[in-house]
């Protein structure tokens, strides 16, 4: 029997329709998704007390093309609060790829860092900015880095898999089958 999911119900086209409908009503500004990941977390880095720091912000990312400037965002659709996450990628956008983690400096100066659930979904993303950042006038074809951020390693991703155990929808529904097989009860039709 094929496990059957809310990933299930939309062919990818269709969850892309949906997700473009999604952030349009966010920003009107928005034309297209670039890239995009189903779950990231977000850390600061402290630069007072040398380490990172999570951030209350964690859902899917997207990478947009804007219609006004700035021309390209990063959206996190924050399921941990109402208040959702972009970030402005301007020409200047300094980042580094450091698996499983994409680490950035923002505009004030700070480094945050990118933990992706989807290592592949980190490798897209990645890619996408190195094009997005070579689409700006006079920018190299790779990104630079103007100051490297040396930073101590992030957390390890294992920290996450509680979380991601919990909601993943093909655990739950093994458990609520297997308790069910458990029990005594039968179906009434």
């Amino acid at each position: 029997m094929q496990a059957l999911g809310p990933a299930h119900l939309l062919d990818p086209r269709e969850a892309q329709r949906l997700n473009l409908a999604v952030l349009k009503r966010i920003d009107s500004a928005t034309e297209q998704v670039l890239a995009s990941a189903n779950h990231v977390a977000l850390y600061d880095f402290d630069q007072d007390d040398s380490r990172w720091v999570r951030k209350d912000v964690e859902g899917s990312l997207f990478l947009i093309k804007r219609n006004v400037a700035p021309l390209y965002q990063i959206i996190i659709l924050n399921k941990k609060s109402q208040q959702n996450y972009v970030e402005d990628v301007l020409g200047n956008f300094q980042f580094e790829k450091s698996r499983p983690y994409l680490l950035y400096r923002n505009r004030k100066d700070e480094v945050v860092g990118i933990w992706f659930y989807e290592e592949e979904e980190a490798d897209k993303v990645e890619a996408v900015l190195v094009q997005v950042l070579a689409s700006y006038p006079g920018s190299p074809s790779a990104p630079q880095q103007v100051r490297p951020m040396v930073v101590p390693p992030l957390p390890r991703a294992k920290c996450h898999s509680y979380l991601h155990q919990q909601h993943d929808p093909r655990r739950l529904l093994a458990g609520s089958l297997h308790a069910f097989e458990r029990s005594d009860r039968s179906l009434a039709l």
